[in-house]
């Protein structure tokens, strides 16, 4: 039952970002795109910290709404930022690329699943989604303003 409950979270969360995502100000985009690779990891750390399902399941559940906003900014982030001609060549290739990086990035799980704890991989890879946030963060800020809007005209 306990798996259910928190395959359940999972889901119901990642359906939930996905539908706060659009809601988000257009000026916003960057920096809620940032802000949520933050939040998910630091749910992602305190789920792995938790001991029950009383503290799993709303880390998790809050962790996937982060999720579902990084899905939905993602394709939307990436299209409004290149000219419309190479949006076919640009899905096509983050696509795949996102699909490759998954696979690797199970590879890698299970070979350190063998020598080290699931909690243990589990903060690591909220570390990880936190630096990632961080380094978009840091990275929009000395680019163009953590507030502005994704230019969807540009030409190229």
């Amino acid at each position: 039952m306990a798996v259910g409950v928190l395959y359940a979270a999972d889901g119901i969360g990642v359906l939930a970002g996905t539908v706060v995502a659009p809601r988000l100000p257009r000026r916003h985009l960057r920096g809620s795109y940032a802000l949520a690779y933050g939040l998910q990891g630091a749910l992602w750390a305190i789920f792995a910290l938790g001991h029950n399902l009383v503290q799993a399941v709303p880390a998790l559940l809050l962790m996937r709404v982060a999720s579902g906003v990084i899905i939905a900014l993602d394709t939307t982030l990436l299209l409004a930022t290149v000219p419309e001609r190479l949006h076919g060549r640009l899905y096509a290739v983050h696509s795949t690329t996102y699909g490759t990086v998954g696979q690797v990035s199970l590879a890698i799980t299970g070979a350190l699943l063998v020598s080290v704890s699931p909690r243990t991989v589990t903060l690591a890879a909220g570390v990880a989604s936190i630096a990632v946030g961080a380094i978009w963060w840091l990275g929009i800020q000395g680019v163009s303003g953590a507030h502005s809007e994704p230019d969807a005209q540009r030409d190229g």
